[in-house]
């Protein structure tokens, strides 16, 4: 064989190893196929996110002009997604009074990179389309595109919270008020001698001469205050009180001494009361002065056995 068949006879093995043109076209295609579906799942799982979301959710470029406005947001403040889009959202959803700060902050940031507000959750005013005004929790971020920075809203309307912790705060008002008109002492507290007390009501004053300030900040003074003849029994009856938990009050009758060590019989009566997590068991209590009727129990039994003329049994 020849060289010159030798070499025709190897020329069909190389033309054979080289790739065709049509193959490196399909293999680009199917990766442009391939990024674009890509793409497309997740424009749809932003898209899925958006509706779905219960927070209003509202998009806008370095100008503030709304690029996206959910449908949550189309509820809470009474705009169509078409009228939103476009529109500058100070405008439209930001108070009046609010609306310089507004964009004082946005022009700081985009001075220097820092603001106040951006990725901190604050609770500020919001405005709807009737003007009305409205409570909300809002928290800033960037979204990190190409090009000038784009900022996502995340707001939460907290009329109902903020309605419920009114109504929370007015009748606590109204129960501790009622409470300190009562001719007793009202008392949260913790087992023990040195039990810390949570709360007491003013008339300890009245009953005992210290300040609640004082009773509070001395977890023993409940104990010195007891008659030492009595502390005993009280205990064991705070003892009944935490066996029986919440299920019925207990009381008990006992001698206590005032500031200036005058003797006087209360009724205390206390039932256990739910402790909030991991705190202390607690008990809440009604002390109440029986001096005077101890008084009148104590003549009449006198008199039932004793002559009332001679005093003899």
């Amino acid at each position: 064989m020849t060289v010159r068949s030798a070499e025709r006879n190897t020329q069909p093995a190389a033309s054979n190893s080289r790739a065709h043109p049509s193959d490196t076209v399909i293999e680009q295609s199917d990766a442009t196929a391939t990024l674009l579906a890509a793409v497309g799942v997740a424009e749809a799982r932003h898209a899925a996110v958006m509706e779905s979301a219960l927070d209003c959710i509202v998009t806008i470029d370095h100008e503030g002009v709304v690029l996206d406005f959910n449908p949550a947001a189309v509820r809470t403040f009474g705009y169509t997604k078409e009228e939103a889009i476009g529109a500058p959202m100070v405008e439209m959803i930001v108070p009046p009074e609010l609306r310089e700060a507004h964009r004082k902050g946005m022009a700081r940031y985009l001075a220097t990179g820092e603001g106040q507000v951006l990725g901190n959750r604050i609770e500020m005013s919001a405005m709807r389309r009737d003007q009305t005004i409205f409570p909300v929790e809002l928290a800033i971020t960037r979204v990190v595109v190409p090009g000038p920075p784009v900022f996502t809203a995340n707001l939460r309307d907290i009329s109902d919270r903020r309605n419920a912790a009114k109504r929370l705060m007015s009748a606590e008002e109204r129960y501790r008020t009622l409470v300190e008109q009562l001719p007793a002492v009202v008392y949260v507290a913790g087992f023990g001698e040195n039990a810390q007390w949570q709360y007491v009501s003013p008339q300890i004053e009245t009953l005992l001469g210290f300040t609640p300030e004082e009773w509070l900040a001395d977890p023993g003074l409940w104990a010195r205050q007891v008659h030492p003849a009595d502390l005993g029994p009280a205990l064991t009856a705070e003892g009944s009180i935490q066996r029986h938990g919440s299920e019925r009050s207990q009381v008990a009758e006992y001698r206590m001494l005032t500031r200036e060590g005058r003797e006087l019989w209360v009724r205390d009566e206390a039932v256990v009361i739910e402790a909030d997590g991991d705190g202390p068991q607690l008990m809440r209590g009604v002390i109440v002065d029986i001096t005077e009727r101890r008084r009148i129990e104590e003549r009449l039994s006198h008199q039932a056995f004793y002559d009332t003329l001679t005093g003899l049994p």
